[in-house]
């Protein structure tokens, strides 16, 4: 997790508040939430196995 922080914070100024671990059937997502600089809090989806942003992240049921 610390190797997909480091390169997310390459490609943005916001600062991480929390980060969860989800598993969607065999595959793993971290649900990050964020603030920017703004003051604005915002949820977003990673691939846990590559650190891509996933943009239309539903959970499986």
């Amino acid at each position: 997790m610390s190797d997909l922080m480091e390169m997310r914070s390459k490609n943005s100024t916001d600062h991480i508040l929390d980060a969860y671990l989800i598993k969607d059937n065999d595959q793993y997502y971290y649900q990050i939430e964020s603030v920017g600089e703004s003051g604005v809090v915002s949820v977003f989806y990673m691939d846990a196995t590559n650190g891509d942003i996933v943009t239309n992240f539903k959970v499986s049921q």
